[in-house]
C-alpha cells in the first residue's frame, strides 16, 4: 500500500449489524507485510466551514477525475 493512494476499507455500522465500504486515503505505511497502515477518513458530507485539518477535494481541481469520485468530498486526517 503507497502513501496518497484511495482504498475503499469495510466499516462497521455503530449497531455492528453490517458494514459499508467507505473511501479512505492512506497516510502513512510500512513495505514490511504485517506492519500498521495509517489511514483517514474521506467523506462528501462537508460542513461549512471545514476545519484548518481538513482538506476539500474540488471538483474543478484537474486531477479530480483520478479520484473516483462523484462529489466535492473532503479528507478528514482528524475525526
Amino acid at each position: 500500500m503507497t502513501k496518497g493512494t484511495i482504498v475503499l476499507t469495510p466499516f462497521p455500522f455503530t449497531d455492528l449489524s453490517t458494514v459499508k465500504r467507505r473511501p479512505e486515503v492512506i497516510v502513512s505505511s510500512s513495505e514490511k507485510p504485517g506492519d500498521d497502515v495509517i489511514v483517514a477518513f474521506i467523506s462528501s458530507r462537508i460542513t461549512e466551514p471545514t476545519r484548518e485539518t481538513e482538506y476539500t477535494l474540488e471538483i474543478d481541481h484537474p486531477d479530480f477525475k483520478d479520484t473516483g469520485f462523484k462529489k466535492r468530498s473532503v479528507f478528514k486526517p482528524e475525526n
